[in-house]
């Protein structure tokens, strides 16, 4: 995967830790990504996102290990307009949220086991399910995605397959 620039940058985002006093410290960049802390809070700024491309699609590692996340991997996803998503399975939950265009998910590779997601809906995918994402209509189809951080992925065999680096 190649970092590549997109003007479409995803909003600030948030995390937080309960019971912390508000006080704000500058962070050094993790990964590149300009975070500030504010008390527990980390806000990760949006012009320092740096989107990834592979397969099809581009990245923007929202929250992750790399960029100060404990215990999430959140990421705001683009696929073009009829793009496959590769088949796969995690060993933990994973939850997308469809924000624009559309989407076809289908599970364990049946055409008989398949949905359509639109902006709004919210497809959760139980740990161990076959499953494969792909953006369906002209639009093309933008997500978030979230899991828990140390997810593994297998492929439709069951073979494990390399973690993308940014999800690390």
């Amino acid at each position: 995967m190649e970092n590549t620039a997109d003007s479409r940058a995803p909003p600030t985002i948030f995390a937080s830790s309960p019971g912390r006093a508000r006080q704000s410290v500058s962070v050094p960049a993790r990964g590149g990504v300009q975070c500030v802390t504010l008390g527990g809070m980390s806000v990760i700024r949006a012009a320092s996102l740096h989107p990834i491309t592979g397969q099809g699609s581009v990245y923007w590692p929202l929250a992750t290990p790399s960029n100060g996340a404990a215990e999430l991997i959140v990421a705001r996803v683009a696929k073009a307009p009829g793009q496959p998503g590769s088949i796969h399975s995690h060993d933990h939950e994973e939850v997308v949220v469809a924000l624009i265009g559309t989407a076809t998910a289908v599970l364990d590779r049946q055409e008989t086991e398949k949905t359509e997601l639109s902006a709004g809906d919210v497809l959760i995918i139980p740990a161990g399910q076959l499953h494969q994402v792909s953006a369906s209509g002209d639009q093309g189809f933008e997500c978030i995605i979230a899991k828990p951080a140390g997810t593994h992925f297998y492929d439709a065999s069951g073979q494990v397959m390399s973690t993308p680096s940014w999800m690390a």
